[in-house]
């Protein structure tokens, strides 16, 4: 076995460690950006255009396919948050809204009302709520589903079909 000096085994461990923290930060870059990518591909699929329709006025279950209701876009923001905008047809009432994603097909919305009867909403006045997201697709169609987190009686739900991708 040959002689080695501290000297040298101070600077073969410098050396080492230096590979590894290298190693360790590509690594991490790596797997964030793989982290974040598989994230926009799961949570993305919803984002598009879409038009929304209610219920039937005799049942809640069965949708009115003749009447729009409203205009929606949503958009993917970050890791698991769409950002969502509803334009109400017939009441030119407007919110906006943040859907967090807790899964690929369910997630909850907090929305804000920022356009009344075609006026904008006044900071100081607080017209929001929450609401479920239902992101269930058939095939090539895109179809969501929206529940007020107060309705009970099943006729304030709203039913999207997507219009784009």
């Amino acid at each position: 076995m040959a002689n080695t000096t501290w000297a040298e085994i101070v600077q073969n461990l410098g050396i080492g460690i230096i590979g590894s923290l290298i190693a360790s930060a590509v690594f991490l870059l790596f797997t964030n950006w793989t982290y974040k990518k598989d994230k926009k591909k799961k949570y993305s699929a919803a984002s598009g255009k879409y038009i929304g329709y209610g219920p039937t006025e005799k049942r809640g279950d069965v949708i009115n396919m003749n009447r729009p209701l409203s205009d929606v876009k949503i958009i993917y923001q970050e890791s698991n948050l769409l950002n969502i905008v509803l334009k109400e047809r017939e009441h030119e009432n407007e919110w906006h809204g943040l859907i967090s994603m807790q899964s690929n097909n369910y997630g909850t919305i907090i929305w804000r009302y920022v356009v009344l009867g075609g006026k904008k909403v006044p900071s100081e006045n607080h017209r929001f709520g929450t609401k479920q997201f239902a992101y269930l697709p058939r095939g090539n169609q895109k179809i969501a589903y929206l529940i007020d987190d107060i309705d009970k009686t099943g006729m304030d739900r709203e039913i999207l079909i997507g219009t784009s991708l």
